[in-house]
């Protein structure tokens, strides 16, 4: 019979894996003084006494070589004699699906049952860790394939807090795609090397058995043994967040109180007293949107721009206009100059529509007027809190519903709505309303040549392309 990989999930594992019917008495201890490499017959023979394999003498199982001198190997064969069909085809391990019935059977390493399901000397119960699938996978754990992370993480559904304790529903995020690596930059390989200390272990004479096995592929002669008697337990990890995500103080302010920040100087210790700093900030840039509003991250943090891509170091730490030439030509130092003021003369026509809109919302009956204008203020304040700067296309959509809510509570409260202000067109990457956002100062196109605009033009769409901006 082929050999077959049983992988399943912890739940499942006592219903998977049964012990044989009517062999509770077929295996008395005396069977295990045929198990090579067993120290003692008492202690390989004794047969369990509780769970799936009760009364299944140990040796029934383990009749390979000595592993780590007390436990002996476990050979496919012992398990197919009981679990023929090789259990279910397909099972979960934890919530992942996978297929079960001859596991990575086509794989150029051979892996047999005891790769995954161990058990302690001395415990009754077999296990599964995903040790083993770390190490087989190990290429798909460091997050450089866009649709690595998906393979286990199927269905991210807790919620995480960004450093400033901002919440990011994973479920709620269909724009991330696979691309997990937007916020988790630096994710841990597991190490697959074995370590030559842990030969002698087994092997009196290591040295020659390694001289030997020199460039060898050493699977294949070590069938029957956990993946975890060689190799260390597998540490898969976050090594580092994108600055999106979390804010490290200590890369703006290099004191605080006087006393130089050091590691000890973490977002949590500054939070506990200065709470909700560059929260507003940290929201707009990842499209954390109130009021209903699409969530909608900027252009720049799915390009794989952090914080520290456009605040320098500086006295203040402050985004500068330097910062945007040193990697676009030197026309961008006017862009952000164009955003803030642009941004300005907007939030004050709305901030003045808002108000009278409460005004009446207040004296109407029943909250509907009320709620509209309480969505309105919320974004309006969402973009003024925010910088506009740090997600411009998705301010501009707060702005755009901020006016409709507060038309929403005019109507509510049996009024007629003004005409709402004209805020412009919306800032689209690779058109001339991204970067001109104050739309209402006339334009000299001898300042910015044809050459330069159809470059430019170009390369913004080709962005937008890649990230699926509209």
């Amino acid at each position: 019979m082929g050999r077959r990989l049983l992988l399943t999930g912890l739940a499942a594992l006592a219903l998977a894996l049964g012990g044989c019917a009517g062999q509770s008495d077929e295996h008395p201890a005396a069977v295990a003084s045929g198990a090579a490499g067993a120290d003692t017959a008492s202690d390989q023979g004794a047969p369990m006494s509780d769970g799936a394999h009760a009364g299944l003498a140990c040796a029934r199982c383990h009749d390979g070589a000595a592993i780590a001198r007390d436990i002996p190997a476990a050979s496919d064969d012992a398990c197919m004699d009981c679990h023929e069909s090789g259990a279910a085809r397909t099972v979960s391990l934890g919530a992942i699906p996978l297929e079960h019935e001859n596991h990575a059977g086509d794989s150029a390493t051979a892996a047999g049952c005891a790769s995954c399901h161990t058990h302690a000397r001395g415990d009754l119960e077999l296990d599964v860790t995903t040790t083993g699938c770390a190490l087989c996978h190990a290429a798909s754990l460091d997050g450089s394939g866009a649709d690595d992370c998906r393979l286990c993480h199927t269905d991210p559904a807790h919620v995480a807090l960004t450093s400033q304790s901002v919440p990011l529903m994973h479920s709620d995020l269909p724009w991330i795609g696979g691309e997990c690596v937007r916020c988790h930059y630096d994710v841990g390989r597991p190490e697959t090397r074995v370590h030559g200390a842990v030969c002698v272990a087994c092997h009196a004479a290591a040295e020659d058995v390694m001289e030997r096995g020199a460039g060898r592929d050493l699977h294949p002669s070590h069938t029957g043994v956990a993946c975890s008697s060689c190799h260390e337990d597998v540490s898969h990890r976050i090594v580092s967040m994108s600055t999106g995500v979390r804010l490290s103080c200590t890369q703006c302010h290099a004191t605080v109180h006087d006393v130089p920040a050091g590691m000890d100087f973490e977002p949590a210790t500054c939070n506990a007293c200065h709470t909700d700093v560059h929260a507003a900030e940290q929201r707009l840039m990842l499209g954390a949107a109130p009021a209903g509003l699409a969530a909608a991250p900027s252009d720049k943090f799915l390009l794989g721009l952090t914080c520290r891509s456009c605040h320098v170091q500086t006295a203040d730490g402050a985004a500068t206009r330097t910062s945007c030439v040193s990697c676009h030509s030197p026309e961008y130092a006017t862009v952000l100059g164009w955003w803030e003021r642009g941004t300005a003369e907007r939030t004050a026509q709305i901030a003045e529509y808002i108000a009278t809109a409460f005004a009446f919302a207040r004296s109407a009956s029943g909250d509907s007027a009320r709620a509209h204008a309480a969505a309105a203020d919320s974004l309006l304040r969402f973009v003024r809190d925010g910088d506009a700067a740090h997600n411009l296309p998705l301010s501009h959509r707060a702005l755009n519903e901020a006016l409709t809510h507060a038309a929403a509570a005019w109507t509510a409260a049996g009024r007629t709505a003004p005409a709402r202000p004209d805020i412009g067109r919306m800032p689209r990457m690779g058109q001339c309303t991204y970067c001109h956002y104050t739309w209402r100062e006339p334009l000299f196109q001898q300042d910015m040549p044809d050459a330069f605009h159809r470059r430019v033009m170009r390369r913004g769409e080709g962005a937008a392309a890649r990230i699926g901006t509209q």
